[in-house]
């Protein structure tokens, strides 16, 4: 028996650090279109009024003292579990991301069996909500640039296909929040996301959403190269974590290369005199060879390490299927 996105069990989670001016209207938004829907709001120790503002629109407000988005999520994601939900939307509490495929998302999760709707983000598609002024958006270049990399670092290594991959708007299956392990800090809770969804192969969507810029006087959180490099090294990572055999493997490329011009001289010399004049090199050859075949092996030992974990997810996956 199918669900209806407007009676289904759904907790809209908002991880806010200092967003007074904008979370009034990103609630009402909310309320407008999903009125029966639980609204949170993580409070992740802001130092204006968002707690305040949050608790005079009656929603769940959660605080998480530790400074950081993925902090905050994951205490959302924990709050969704003990209550029960059948999905979560994670969404920014700027007030820029538009809501309205979320009927259409809600079927796809409730329904279809997808794990994750991921929003792309299309400024073109910028309107106005419930008579608001229309806001143009601008994505500053550090950001868009930046965003490709990481949408074309997710495809190569993880083999992921999401068109967003920054995109702070998801809604969740109930058993991929099970599912999650939680180890993000700040902004690459996204990319860990990501990667947790390729590690255990969960079925995504992407769907466009409108996208506008902030309401006058809020300001992005985001710093374009602290962060980036965080969201960086969160890839990379997940890269050796996710799919260890062909990262190692790849590292030890490099050095069978290097092994290969080492020796060849000294070889060649061999065979065309019976001599070896270049002992040295020989022996550094040997010692890349060497490390070539120790990354080798440590890619085969970390792939069996990661069955176990992916294993290990998968059971608590299906356990909430």
């Amino acid at each position: 028996m199918s669900t209806s996105p407007k009676t289904a069990s759904v907790a809209v989670l908002l991880p806010a650090f200092n967003e007074a001016r904008a979370l009034t209207s990103t609630i009402t938004t909310l309320r407008n279109l999903i009125p029966h829907a639980s609204i949170v709001v993580i409070d992740n120790a802001s130092t204006d009024q968002t707690g305040a503002i949050a608790r005079q629109l009656e929603t769940v407000v959660l605080y998480e003292s530790r400074r950081g988005k993925g902090y905050a999520v994951q205490r959302g994601f924990d709050y969704v579990m003990k209550n029960d939900f059948e999905c979560c939307l994670l969404l920014d509490a700027d007030d820029t991301y538009g809501v309205e495929n979320l009927d259409e998302s809600l079927q796809l999760v409730l329904d279809k069996g997808i794990d994750m709707v991921v929003g792309t983000r299309n400024m073109s598609l910028a309107t106005t909500h419930f008579g608001e002024v229309k806001r143009m958006a601008q994505f500053r270049k550090g950001h868009k640039l930046g965003n490709k990399v990481f949408v074309l670092l997710h495809r190569v290594l993880l083999g992921g296909r999401i068109d967003d991959v920054l995109s702070g708007w998801r809604l969740l299956s109930r058993r991929f929040v099970a599912s999650f392990p939680g180890e993000s800090k700040g902004f690459e809770i996204e990319a860990q996301l990501n990667s947790h969804a390729a590690a255990i192969g969960a079925a995504i969507v992407n769907v466009e959403i409108s996208y506008r810029g902030r309401p006058e006087g809020s300001h992005s959180k985001l710093n374009t190269y602290v962060d980036g490099y965080k969201i960086l090294r969160s890839t990379v990572r997940s890269f050796k974590n996710d799919r260890p055999q062909v990262a190692f493997s790849s590292f030890a490329v490099p050095w069978l290369l290097l092994t290969l011009w080492l020796v060849y001289l000294p070889f060649k010399t061999y065979f065309e005199s019976g001599l070896v004049p270049n002992l040295p090199r020989l022996v550094t050859g040997i010692g890349t060879f060497l490390i070539a075949c120790l990354l080798w092996a440590t890619g085969m030992i970390l792939e069996r390490v990661r069955q176990t974990r992916v294993t290990m997810l998968l059971q608590h996956y299906h356990s909430h299927s």
